[in-house]
């Protein structure tokens, strides 16, 4: 926990650490469609073809387009498609913290679920740590800051905080479980939520849709008052060609309304806002997760961050002194 909690705290400021790391960055953005247009364009000519798998346009609301290539290879591209960096798996260092966040650094299949089942254990934990400290809860009065390096004063802080700290400590918990374990958590918590999506028919009549101008053109028709978070080039392997949006009103900015287009033409239009309440609620997990909504929510979750390393530190330092006075 004390790992995952400060670690957490650094990738909050990810976006800021990009800012001033990258010049490129800095720019003022430019939303203009056919701006957009031309620099997916350029970013297709400096990959080989089929190798692109995703295009973030301007991610992490900064002035760079992510581009996620085949075989864990990642790149940044400036807003008008010039390429600024390319690396593999790792090898910055905001995506070691990510996997040393999630994955301690050991991979789905271990590192992952050490991450995952650490969330879950964390529940039950605060519940039994809220029966031990309950009787002990005239003592809150002392404060959170430990007077002394005695195991008693350390184990009393590390109850008076846990206690303050229960609900973000508990949203942050079970949003980061949901994030490890989606489909496992929407099962579970939404065995009989509307999980479609609407498709909408095309006409039969409707123009081919052969380049990125166009299916750019067929988003803002659709959903004007959206903004294009992501587009997926055509692969071997998934022919078809996607383009993510983020419609003004909905909650999660990873752009979950999505258009497909294959064989020239509009072959699905999934508008995110006709999901129940419960499934948007179940999508908004991300943002509240990983802080990608206004500052003073972020500061907060870096508080509640903060509170969760101190509670983990407080108790581990109170195990050892108790060791250490026996």
């Amino acid at each position: 926990m004390l790992s995952i909690s400060l670690t957490g705290c650094l990738l909050i400021w990810k976006p800021e650490y990009l800012w001033l790391t990258i010049y490129q960055a800095r720019e003022t953005q430019n939303h203009d469609s056919g701006f957009i247009v031309d620099a997916i364009e350029s970013i297709e000519n400096h990959h080989p073809r089929g190798s692109i798998k995703l295009i973030q346009i301007f991610s992490e609301d900064l002035a760079l387009h992510k581009v996620f290539l085949s075989n864990q290879q990642y790149a940044w591209h400036d807003q008008r498609g010039d390429l600024v960096q390319k690396w593999g798996s790792k090898q910055r260092i905001e995506d070691w913290l990510l996997d040393l966040h999630h994955r301690f650094l050991l991979g789905n299949a271990i590192g992952l679920n050490i991450a995952g089942f650490g969330g879950l254990l964390l529940i039950p934990l605060i519940l039994i740590g809220l029966f031990i400290w309950w009787p002990r809860r005239r003592f809150l009065k002392i404060g959170v800051m430990p007077k002394s390096i005695r195991h008693g004063s350390l184990i009393g802080s590390h109850g008076n905080l846990g206690f303050l700290s229960i609900i973000p400590i508990l949203i942050v918990s079970i949003s980061g479980v949901i994030l490890v374990y989606p489909m496992q958590a929407r099962n579970f918590l939404l065995p009989k939520a509307n999980n479609s999506l609407l498709v909408s028919s095309v006409e039969s009549h409707a123009p081919p849709i052969t380049n990125w101008s166009d299916r750019l053109a067929t988003a803002s028709s659709l959903y004007p008052q959206s903004r294009i978070r992501w587009v997926s080039p055509a692969t071997e392997k998934y022919p078809n060609v996607s383009v993510g949006l983020q419609q003004a009103q909905a909650w999660n900015r990873m752009g979950n309304t999505t258009l497909s287009f294959i064989d020239d033409a509009l072959t699905s239009n999934q508008n995110a806002l006709t999901r129940s309440t419960a499934v948007r609620l179940m999508d908004f997990t991300f943002p509240l997760h990983v802080g990608k909504l206004d500052l003073w929510y972020r500061l907060l979750l870096t508080l509640f961050g903060l509170s969760l390393g101190s509670v983990s530190l407080l108790g581990l330092a109170s195990y050892i002194r108790r060791r250490t006075e026996q």
